[in-house]
């Protein structure tokens, strides 16, 4: 269980049981609109969490669904449209499908009163649409006080 803090200048803490801190994420400034927050509902993991900085997000269903929806949140003075579709800030979109083996992309777009636009690409996939059907997966790793070559790749058996 973890818990977010929004700070005013837009930087998040979230902490885990206990107040250990878990991470610290400072939001983007370049003057485009984002998306403060994205929730997928029916989904298993996303990867990478989100952060408004990525521009590029798989979200993994369960191979059961067929089709989903999500909840994007951003500033009240932007505009939001998912796959083509207005959606409001802390709304479910539509119903996004219908999902098959093969990964569908969407795009979200945030779109400022001043007309600035940002686009989110969002790969949804079935898990098990790989030849690795049943495999676990580990989503990510951090190593503290060295790096890693090649970059963590959860599909990486070998590091």
């Amino acid at each position: 269980v973890s818990v977010l803090y929004n700070k005013q200048d837009g930087t998040k803490m979230i902490t885990g049981l206990g107040g250990t801190l878990v991470a610290i994420h400072k939001a983007i400034d370049d003057g485009l609109p984002v998306l403060l927050n994205l929730v997928a509902p029916e989904s298993l993991y996303m990867q990478p969490p989100f952060e408004d900085s990525a521009s590029e997000l798989t979200i993994v269903f369960d191979k059961a669904q067929s089709q989903v929806t999500l909840i994007p949140y951003a500033a009240k003075d932007s505009c939001i449209t998912v796959d083509g579709s207005t959606v409001l800030s802390g709304h479910r979109s539509q119903k996004l499908g219908p999902l098959s083996r093969q990964p569908k992309t969407i795009l979200i777009q945030v779109t400022s009163s001043t007309g600035a636009v940002r686009d989110y690409s969002v790969l949804l996939v079935h898990r098990g649409s790989g030849p690795e059907e049943d495999d676990v997966c580990l989503l990510s790793l951090v190593v503290l006080d060295a790096s890693l070559a090649p970059k963590f790749d959860c599909h990486t058996h070998v590091l």
